[in-house]
């Protein structure tokens, strides 16, 4: 049995306009900072979004609206979770994906997912338009925190 949540809508799929702008303005907050940072991050539209829950096995999964194959990708990093003013309990991340690590060009995700719920973010699965499943797992977190060095 699966359980579903998504970007979007409610758990019986009906639309909530309000949590999908929120998402977006989410996205194009983060876009701002990373060029900021000198990053061109690419941000891909999420279609759906949902964690599937099999045989006690959690799985992240995000079908995006693009034809790219996600099997390229070489890293992901996760951005801090932040509470969702839309969905009470629910948490939103920056899913951060590098296909090429030394070069500052990461697609930017967004995924949202029940926080009341067992989920360490480890396991993913990407699905493309043309239903390309690529299958990824986090195997370590690191912390990393800016400090900044008086002149």
């Amino acid at each position: 049995m699966s359980k579903q949540g998504d970007g979007g809508k409610s758990l019986d799929g009906i639309v909530i306009p309000e949590l999908v702008r929120w998402i977006k303005e989410q996205q194009r907050i983060e876009v701002e900072r990373l060029k900021e940072l000198g990053v061109r991050p690419i941000p891909l539209p999420v279609k759906n979004m949902s964690v599937v829950r099999e045989d006690g096995d959690v799985v992240n999964r995000i079908e995006v609206n693009t034809g790219m194959c996600f099997d390229t990708i070489k890293q992901i990093m996760i951005s801090e979770p932040v509470s969702c003013p839309h969905r009470e309990g629910f948490l939103f991340v920056h899913v951060v994906c590098f296909t090429d690590p030394s070069k500052p060009m990461p697609l930017l995700l967004t995924y949202l997912y029940d926080g009341r719920e067992e989920n360490s973010l480890q396991d993913f699965v990407f699905i493309n338009n043309s239903d390309q499943r690529s299958w990824h797992r986090i195997s370590s977190y690191s912390a990393v925190d800016a400090t900044q060095e008086d002149s």
